[in-house]
């Protein structure tokens, strides 16, 4: 059952991740290079995460590695920002059809839900630690880190509520802690829900 549900969350990842790209790359007149870019969204990139980590599952070694299996709390909170983020803020503004709507729901709800579910049943088979959760930020305050840079020399900062030409620095500023905020709390919230000694 395990294997199984690993392997529908590792395919439909990367189903929803092929499909972004070659929409993109189709859009006109095909570029691989404009569908390679669709890799600059955290949608895409915490996908791609999810989609690596279930796919080494598979491999005995890793699987029974204490750091893979502690690394599920962060690939869970990776992939739950994803679908909290569009849910409440891009799902009014993006709506796509076609192949690309199809990515969409794999990206947005199909992964996040399903390795949602997953953590939640295999849950009591890890536990996790406070002093894990600096290593679980890495990532996210890297891609902050990313996104600015990018959209200080490129003038495109990928999601609206990054669009400082639109918000402005302060709110780009508050926006930005926010968005810590959040990884922040569900990091602790992760922990918490394994830290209970089994019954």
């Amino acid at each position: 059952m395990r294997k199984n549900f690993a392997t529908i969350i590792a395919l439909a990842a990367f189903v929803g991740i092929f499909l972004k790209v070659f929409v993109d790359a189709t859009d006109g007149d095909f570029n691989i290079l404009r569908g390679l870019s669709a890799l600059r969204y955290f949608t895409i990139q915490s996908n791609l995460i999810v989609a690596l980590y279930f796919s080494m599952f598979f491999i005995k070694p890793i699987r029974n590695n204490k750091i893979y299996q502690r690394y599920l709390g962060a690939v869970t909170i990776y992939i739950t920002v994803t679908f909290l983020i569009f849910v409440f803020f891009l799902q009014p503004i993006y709506h796509p059809t076609g192949w690309a709507g199809l990515s969409s729901i794999l990206s947005h709800y199909i992964v996040p839900i399903t390795s949602i579910t997953y953590f939640i049943l295999y849950r009591e088979e890890v536990r996790f630690q406070y002093n894990e959760i600096p290593f679980w930020l890495v990532f996210p305050v890297l891609y902050l880190v990313f996104v600015i840079l990018l959209g200080a020399f490129t003038g495109d900062y990928i999601y609206p509520f990054f669009q400082v030409n639109q918000i402005g620095i302060p709110r780009l500023i508050i926006n930005c802690i926010g968005l810590f905020t959040l990884f922040l709390l569900l990091s602790f919230m992760t922990v918490k829900m394994v830290s209970k000694p089994k019954k």
